[in-house]
């Protein structure tokens, strides 16, 4: 299976670009980092736009460690296989993967044509296994020869990596520091880069619960022709005027079995 060497991941400057092509998911999973549950259309990335903005990342961070596909859940988009297939053109020399919760690979256990993409691109899954048993992922891996490009991730136990707070707190480089949600990671949608997934689909949230947390000009990047490197760290290295939003003494603070979010505002918002 696929191990992700963390030593060499922190070689460098920007680590990874974790790509958003769709909204919505077939999980309705609590406090959901991206807020999933709360989408009330499916906001698919266009193959053009894609396209577009990877071909422009790569000019500009041609050298990332991992290049993810997310969402949501990424194997929804009808058109994920043609973005993928784009995807590995553009960055032929790195590791390009989807993040999904298997919907997918069980879709597809028979697929020759699938498995022989796969085989033939080099993508890597990073599965969450849920209520699927590791091992049947396995086996589907080890019977197509895929085995080298299978990541699990058995989620059992979960605990909010998002709280967001109706009192501001101060911005600070400290808290900024503290946050630790992988700061030199590039999280792109809707043809921006973010700070992290809390603002990057905070509209989610503030659509469903009628909110008004305020997304700012410092809080994005635009993908742009004319985009530099030292834009993109300078604009990951410091906080935005986000941040007052998220409340790190309550994150991790409660943990609970895997289970159907309810879609109660207090599953991300204490206070």
């Amino acid at each position: 299976m696929y191990i992700f060497n963390h030593a060499e991941i922190a070689q460098h400057a920007l680590h990874q670009i974790e790509y958003s092509i769709i909204d919505s998911c077939n999980k309705n999973c609590r406090s959901c980092s991206h807020f999933s549950p709360l989408a009330k259309r499916a906001n698919l990335v266009s193959v053009s736009e894609f396209t577009i903005n990877a071909g422009i990342l790569h000019e500009v961070v041609p050298d990332v460690h991992m290049f993810w596909l997310t969402g949501g859940e990424p194997t929804l988009h009808p058109e994920y296989m043609k973005i993928l297939e784009r995807l590995r053109n553009i960055y032929s020399n790195v590791p390009v993967g989807v993040m999904s919760n298997g919907y997918s690979i069980i879709k597809n256990a028979g697929n020759r044509n699938f498995w022989a993409f796969i085989r033939a691109n080099k993508i890597i899954w990073r599965i969450t296994t849920y209520n699927i048993l590791p091992q049947t992922y396995i086996d589907l891996f080890v019977q197509n020869n895929c085995i080298d490009l299978l990541s699990l991730y058995e989620n059992n136990i979960f605990s909010n990596l998002i709280v967001l707070t109706n009192i501001k707190q101060q911005s600070s480089i400290e808290k900024y520091k503290q946050c630790g949600w992988e700061r030199m990671n590039i999280f792109v949608r809707n043809g921006c880069i973010w700070k992290c997934p809390a603002v990057e689909y905070i509209d989610l949230f503030n659509n469903y619960f009628n909110k008004r947390l305020l997304v700012h000009s410092d809080d994005y990047l635009h993908i742009q022709e004319g985009l530099t490197r030292s834009e993109i760290i300078r604009f990951k290295g410091v906080p935005s005027s986000f941040c007052c939003y998220c409340d790190l003494t309550k994150r991790h603070t409660i943990k609970f079995p895997v289970e159907e979010s309810k879609r109660k505002i207090s599953e991300w918002m204490v206070g």
